[in-house]
């Protein structure tokens, strides 16, 4: 029987390849791009795309080398330690030796939790419909004041 193949969207560069997606809960979290995990107060954009990286090159194998993530992701070994050093204190990634990393999974609410950002992005976008409510109330207002203002001096110049 042939597994599950499905396609995988991602941030950089559309659709990435062809995986076994269903099998490998570490791809679905790291292409979860809302979940509050991802914001630059959590583990960051440069830190999912590393992960990503990784999660993608370890469908089907329990290991990826740090050169092999770097040459794929543009980056250097450092930084890809760097990197996956954020996710793996959160038990997201997990370094096996000679300069192997495996993903990991959890739960990206667990671990929005445990660095303190669950919710801010809803809160972010309620704060921001606000504004853009507020700033359209204004707008309205200051139409109406100028067209009040025109129709007041056009009375007046008759």
């Amino acid at each position: 029987m042939r597994p599950c193949i499905s396609l995988l969207y991602t941030y950089l560069g559309g659709v990435s390849r062809q995986i076994d997606a269903g099998t490998h809960a570490a791809v679905a979290l790291a292409s979860n791009l809302p979940a509050d995990l991802w914001r630059g107060d959590g583990l960051g954009e440069p830190t999912r795309y590393v992960y990503e990286h990784l999660a993608l090159g370890g469908v089907g194998a329990d290991c990826v080398p740090g050169a092999r993530l770097a040459a794929a992701t543009g980056t250097t070994e450092n930084a890809v330690r760097r990197h996956l050093n954020k996710p793996a204190k959160y038990r997201l990634a997990r370094a096996v030796g000679g300069g192997k990393w495996t993903a990991e999974a959890r739960p990206a609410e667990e671990v929005a939790t445990e660095l303190d950002v669950l919710g801010k992005n809803e809160q972010d976008r309620n704060r921001m419909e606000d504004e853009q409510v507020a700033d359209r109330s204004r707008l309205l207002l200051r139409r109406l004041t100028v067209r009040a203002n025109a129709l007041e001096c056009h009375r007046l110049a008759r």
